[in-house]
């Protein structure tokens, strides 16, 4: 959940051409849930089935979730050496087809784009690539997040930089791939006001400055480049059908 009423996933968790529904549930780290909501509507943005690119997907839940804290959405890819969690309810052995009992995390570490390159379907401008020897994602941990904790700025919380996407078997030894977030918030801003939802995605905090207070929702400090222009999520080159991947 990134708002009360707002849910952030994989849109390849979306099952194609058969009738489904979906439920989201709230809990601390069990299958056993404190809440369980469903969807009221929810928006695409030029989702490849076939590449899994743009995949993300919002969905307007029917009930507030009884929550106190969101995370906040980066405004700007990760840069790579940088340790990130990331964390679900996938498999834990490659081999063995059952979820997790407990929610798990673990540490990865954000690559170059270069090392992602082994997947023909990757993407530099829309995608984040992480690695971690012997842990990672894994089937079933689609649309789980790729985040930091910050204590900077007097605003403490976390950043949300991507969304479980894909990786290749056996899920450990190979780098897994999430949708960069930053790359959607004009785009997740305006399905909010379709919505017909009040509020706007939470703006990261700025950490880059030397311990002085900003403004929630600060996203840039003085000293800050100015970002580099990437495509619009509207549009994109198509790539060459996937080699070999699986949606986690």
């Amino acid at each position: 959940a990134i708002q009360k009423n707002l849910v952030l996933t994989a849109a390849h968790c979306i099952p194609e051409d058969v009738t489904w529904d979906a439920e989201f549930s709230v809990g601390e780290n069990t299958t056993k849930p404190d809440q369980v909501v469903s969807w009221k509507q929810y928006a695409l943005t030029n989702y490849n089935s076939t590449t899994l690119r743009h995949d993300i997907v919002l969905f307007q839940t029917d009930a507030d979730f009884n929550l106190k804290k969101f995370p906040m959405l980066a405004d700007a890819k990760p840069a790579a050496g940088i340790t990130a969690g990331t964390a679900g309810w996938g498999r834990t052995d490659p081999d063995v087809n059952e979820i997790a009992v407990h929610l798990l995390e673990t540490n990865v570490t954000v690559q170059k784009d270069e090392v992602c390159e082994i997947f023909a379907e990757w993407n530099q401008f829309y995608q984040i690539c992480t690695y971690a020897e012997d842990t990672g994602a894994c089937q079933g941990d689609s649309g789980g997040p790729l985040f930091t904790i910050t204590d900077c700025c007097y605003y403490p919380g976390v950043i949300q930089y991507g969304i479980t996407s894909y990786t290749k078997n056996p899920c450990a030894e190979n780098p897994t791939v999430y949708t960069s977030i930053d790359k959607y918030r004009d785009w997740m801003n305006n399905a909010i006001v379709n919505f017909g939802v009040a509020n706007e995605i939470n703006n990261p905090v700025c950490c880059k400055c030397d311990n002085s207070p900003n403004d929630i929702g600060s996203t840039s400090c003085a000293a800050d480049p100015s970002p580099t222009p990437t495509p619009s999520p509207s549009t994109f080159d198509p790539v060459p059908p996937p080699t070999s991947f699986d949606p986690v």
